[in-house]
């Protein structure tokens, strides 16, 4: 990355990302600090084409503003860049099927979104994200009427880390052990956001971690850390089931065929009702259990720890056998 001029040169990587595709093989993409870039837009404006050449269309990528929200760490360090794309279109002049290039902004402005979307640059820290109002008409219909030009744009936002080596807050660790999950972390002051299907977390797609909590149902436990100053951390992720709940009878046995990696220790828990209250009823009961009547009547749970004290799941073909 040029440290003189990064805006210029993610411009220069976004026009790219841009260029890339076949769809504008006719299609200029400029920048602010493109060669000649008026003389190419005037060209792929105008009336008349070049050799060897379609017109009617161009996209200009430019920064518009540049911020830094966190005054105390050294940098400068951008991490609010704001990006965008103009997309312009001769109406009469791109839909000629002679000279024209077909591509009508509207399509162009939607693709140019989808291919900045997600998308890690050399220079940025994480991925570009296009953002609220992704695609913007500029040129209204009574202007179009008078011109014959329209014109989209595109918004996106990218993080520049620039002359600073930011610290990263620590992978959080999740503890999920009789029934209850926990999850600490090691960078103090750290806020934890998780996320229960599977998705990544973030303070606007996820959950505020406060407490320990228990599982009821199978899910995909995903976990990061946010401190204002630091990158956001590693995601930490488990994966669980709710174990099937078995009802036991006086001189019943509970048997069950574990499925997987033999756990180093097993736990047998048990609750009055079969919904909460569970209670840590036996560990290392083996695989078979025997019933009589003082233990029945309640409602019961086989799990399991491995060598590193973490819950192993799934739970799977648990039967009760007299």
């Amino acid at each position: 990355m040029n440290a003189a001029d990064p805006l210029g040169v993610l411009q220069l990587e976004c026009c790219d990302l841009i260029s890339a595709n076949p769809a504008f093989a006719h299609v200029p993409v400029i920048s602010e600090d493109t060669g000649d870039a008026a003389n190419i837009y005037e060209r792929a404006m105008g009336t008349e084409t070049v050799t060897g050449g379609l017109i009617g269309a161009c996209v200009t990528v430019a920064t518009l503003n540049a911020d830094t929200n966190f005054e105390n760490v050294p940098g400068p360090y951008l991490d609010d860049v704001s990006l965008i794309a103009f997309v312009e279109e001769n109406v009469q002049t791109n839909r000629d099927s002679i000279i024209g290039t077909n591509q009508r902004a509207r399509a162009l402005a939607t693709l140019i979104a989808s291919l900045w979307h997600q998308v890690q640059t050399f220079s940025t820290k994480g991925p570009l994200v296009v953002i609220k109002p992704s695609i913007q008409r500029l040129i209204s219909f009574d202007k179009l009427a008078d011109d014959g030009k329209v014109a989209y744009r595109v918004n996106a936002r990218a993080n520049l880390l620039l002359n600073a080596n930011l610290p990263q807050v620590a992978t959080p660790v999740i503890s999920n052990t009789s029934s209850s999950v926990s999850v600490s972390c090691a960078t103090a002051g750290a806020a934890l956001f998780y996320t229960l299907d599977g998705s990544n977390p973030s303070p606007r797609n996820g959950t505020l971690y406060t407490a320990p909590f228990t599982p009821s149902a199978a899910l995909t436990l995903k976990v990061r850390g946010w401190l204002a100053g630091y990158l956001a951390s590693e995601p930490a992720m488990i994966i669980t089931d709710a174990a099937p709940i078995l009802a036991a009878e006086p001189g019943q046995n509970l048997a069950w065929v574990w499925i997987g990696t033999v756990p180093a220790t097993w736990l047998l828990e048990q609750s009055a009702n079969g919904t909460t209250g569970w209670t840590l009823f036996d560990v290392n009961p083996g695989s078979n259990f025997g019933f009589d009547g003082a233990n029945s009547g309640a409602f019961y749970r086989v799990s399991g720890q491995d060598a590193f004290a973490s819950r192993i799941t799934p739970y799977s073909n648990v039967v009760l056998a007299t």
